[in-house]
């Protein structure tokens, strides 16, 4: 593997914090197969298995407390979110540990591509995980965001509900789909990933549209609230920076 990574480009991005764990854990994996110890299979299942958590609370459970839809809401979300992120990690778990060293290079490489660190109001670098997010995603949700604020809310419903799992989907293709693409498995593998990723498409469709089915103005305007915080548009190329390793 090449000692300087490609740079993240130029665009609009969905982000979340990163944990202080997952960056360590993502760090590690990056660090060692780039170094040529590629055997870093189990550090590979626990960033899948903390990216797994971390983008579950961010993507949906923070955003049903930003909404305030009470603890039913919660508990019909965290049973949907359980057997989406079990499906994922049993999947993992068979497959990982079988990658050999291209293979594993190419994960390294694929968590690299995942992996900012965007500066905070101090100074400070904060470790986030993020993909790239097309220009017409943007578009429409900042078209959505503008049209709730105006107060034409309840038009936006259709929009909003399309535009959430239209995001959902483009998560699961970037962090696992692409994967697929990029390690180059057998027709086996690649469908049981696909099967898994499938399930987990279903699920999050059935959260989006239970959960837009039932907000009313305030929730309307506290889930664009919540989906700006989020996005973030990068204005020019961002280097990689380890924040556990020296930068190089």
């Amino acid at each position: 593997m090449p000692a300087a990574f490609p740079e993240k480009p130029v665009g609009h991005y969905a982000v979340f914090t990163t944990s202080r764990e997952l960056r360590r854990a993502s760090e590690t994996l990056i660090r060692e197969v780039q170094q040529g110890h590629w055997k870093q299979q189990k550090v590979l299942l626990d960033v899948i298995r903390l990216f797994n958590s971390e983008a579950a609370h961010a993507y949906v459970l923070d955003a049903i407390h930003a909404m305030n839809l009470g603890h039913s809401a919660e508990r019909f979300v965290h049973s949907a979110l359980g057997t989406m992120t079990t499906t994922i990690n049993r999947v993992a778990a068979q497959v990982v540990p079988k990658l050999d060293e291209q293979q594993m290079q190419q994960a390294a490489l694929h968590v690299q591509s995942l992996t900012l660190a965007l500066p905070r109001a101090d100074g400070e670098l904060q470790p986030m995980t993020g993909f790239l997010v097309p220009d017409y995603l943007e578009q429409e949700r900042l078209a959505i965001t503008m049209a709730i604020r105006d107060g034409q809310w309840r038009e936006q419903r259709q929009r909003c509900s399309k535009l959430l799992s239209e995001l959902g989907d483009l998560m699961l293709d970037e962090v696992y789909l692409k994967s697929i693409r990029l390690m180059g498995f057998g027709f086996l593998t690649e469908k049981m990933i696909q099967g898994g990723v499938g399930v987990a498409r279903a699920v999050q469709h059935q959260l989006v549209a239970w959960a837009v089915s039932s907000l009313e103005e305030k929730e309307f305007r506290q889930m664009a609230d919540y989906m700006e915080s989020l996005m973030r548009h990068l204005e020019e190329p961002l280097p990689h920076a380890w924040l556990f390793y020296p930068n190089e």
